[in-house]
């Protein structure tokens, strides 16, 4: 089950919120409004000005990492590869489950 505040469930929910705030009223998909920050606050649940950014303070460190040594990039390289196999493997197993 989605959180209530995942992104895509987020975004559908200040669309709405904001409709008649959308510049261009002719073409839904140009996604450009005029809010007040105060007003996007009010309708989301949580709200921080300081996230802690653990993931991209990570991926920061391994940027790092990978350009000081090449060896270390191909082997990254290598198991973020198996890393997407393996995921798509799984979303195919789940999709068949479902068929």
């Amino acid at each position: 089950m989605r959180s209530p505040w995942d992104a895509p469930t987020l975004e559908k929910t200040l669309h709405r919120a904001f409709l008649l705030a959308q510049l261009n009223k002719v073409n839904a998909r140009k996604e450009f409004f005029r809010v007040a920050i105060a007003d996007i606050k009010r309708e989301v649940a949580s709200w921080t000005l300081t996230a802690a950014c653990h993931e991209w303070r990570e991926s920061q460190a391994i940027e790092l990492k990978l350009a000081r040594d090449a060896g270390e990039s191909q082997r990254w390289m290598e198991s973020q590869i198996r890393e997407h196999d393996r995921v798509v493997k799984q979303e195919l197993v789940a999709e068949e489950e479902v068929a």
